[in-house]
């Protein structure tokens, strides 16, 4: 009896170590963010111009930009870094205007941040700022801009003004092609909405409103002439649009223009 008593206590202690209560294995949380990672955008606005005797002119310019999002699990948004690759302007009457590839990458990145609703689906934007030409403004999407060359030059504008080419030139370097040649050297505020939607985690769509105030400190025609200018954005909403196609975490701006030459990006508003 003994013997089997003692087996029996063997067996039990033998069992109940070999086979413990496995603890349930932690589960790790992880934010729901499927719009988090790097994308090539692209950006349509229209332009209007009423002129005499011509009436309703509607130019139509582009960039591209790559950016990258961040789920901010605190706050409950994404932050959103913007740098431009390149662009083209609308043309009118036989001129159109460039600005080169080197200058609208030498302009200083935008961080922002996108407003999404619970499924994120919804995306907004408000108050996307780029400086062109100019950096340390204080009060960036309120303060006085320089409206000339001298006042650029100004000890109140020293350290904001720059040379953003690298040609020699304060400002970004603006030149006009076609039936009118000059070269035009030019600070600018560019301000941007956007209310849009992810048709997937790999594609948004949406509708931009762009405020620009610009101002020509040099211009090497006359036609041009030197000043203010508030170009101002057609009326019409699916007319101003931008589009994000998610690209490899580690892209450049050169997977940016290959999406653009390959035909990707939609030619109307996806709206």
């Amino acid at each position: 009896m003994k013997t089997i008593l003692s087996f029996g206590l063997l067996f039990f202690a033998f069992s109940a170590h070999a086979e413990p209560t496995a603890a349930p294995a932690a589960v790790e949380e992880k934010p729901f963010a499927p719009l988090a990672g790097t994308f090539a955008l692209k950006i349509v606005t229209t332009g209007k111009v009423n002129l005499p005797l011509v009436g309703e002119k509607t130019p139509k310019g582009q960039i591209l930009f790559l950016i990258k999002r961040t789920w901010n699990e605190e706050k409950k948004h994404y932050v959103r870094k913007a740098s431009m690759c390149d662009g083209t302007s609308g043309s009118m009457f036989g001129i159109s205007t460039e600005v080169s590839r080197k200058g609208y990458q030498g302009i200083p990145a935008s961080t922002s941040v996108v407003k999404v609703d619970s499924s994120h689906q919804k995306m907004t934007i408000r108050n996307e700022l780029f400086l062109w030409g100019m950096k340390n403004l204080a009060s960036p999407l309120t303060a006085k801009l320089p409206q000339s060359l001298e006042e650029a030059q100004s000890a109140a504008f020293k350290n904001i003004v720059y040379d953003v080419d690298r040609d020699g030139h304060v400002g970004i370097t603006i030149k006009a092609r076609g039936l009118l040649e000059g070269e035009l050297h030019a600070v600018q505020r560019r301000v941007t909405q956007f209310d849009g939607r992810a048709l997937s985690p790999d594609h948004q769509v949406g509708h931009v409103k762009v405020v620009r105030e610009s101002i020509i400190l040099e211009s090497t025609t006359a036609l041009i002439g030197e000043g203010p200018r508030s170009p101002q954005q057609h009326p019409d909403p699916s007319r101003s649009w931008f589009e994000a196609i998610r690209v490899p975490e580690q892209s450049t701006c050169r997977e940016v223009f290959a999406l653009e030459n390959q035909g990707k990006f939609q030619d109307e508003s996806p709206n």
